[in-house]
């Protein structure tokens, strides 16, 4: 395997990636399942649905998506524990709420824009293995 690879791509811990994989794969299948909904629940009511490019433009984004999460997450991460590091946190009932609905809030969008956010990633990924090489 070429060291390039060695540091970005396979450079993650390997419980790290299969970890927010799964979550991926959980995001991707309720996406995936949501856009046939809307399509077959378009068809039905007699509209046009939705247009067969745009749904399989939006399965490939998705699959590409759940592959790239755990680099997404891994940069959130380091980039979470530069500014905060290991700091505790206690607060009140409501804004715990408002808290974890910020904190879904941003893991979808690390999710959607993974395909942008893994290169980066990859990037940081490979100054930090280095070390190790």
């Amino acid at each position: 395997m070429p060291k390039i690879l060695a540091l970005t791509v396979f450079g993650l811990n390997n419980r790290f990636y299969i970890k927010y994989f799964i979550y991926g794969v959980l995001l991707a299948a309720f996406l995936w399942l949501s856009i046939d909904y809307i399509h077959k629940n378009a068809i039905e009511q007699g509209k046009a649905g939705l247009d067969t490019t745009y749904i399989w433009f939006n399965r490939i984004w998705v699959g590409l998506s759940a592959l790239l999460y755990p680099y997404a997450r891994y940069l959130y991460a380091k980039i979470w524990g530069f500014f905060f590091g290991e700091s505790e946190w206690y607060l009140g009932g409501i804004l715990l709420l408002l808290v974890y609905y910020f904190k879904l809030m941003v893991r979808v969008c690390l999710f959607l824009f993974a395909v942008f956010i893994a290169p980066i990633a990859w990037l940081v990924l490979y100054f930090d293995n280095r070390k190790f090489y």
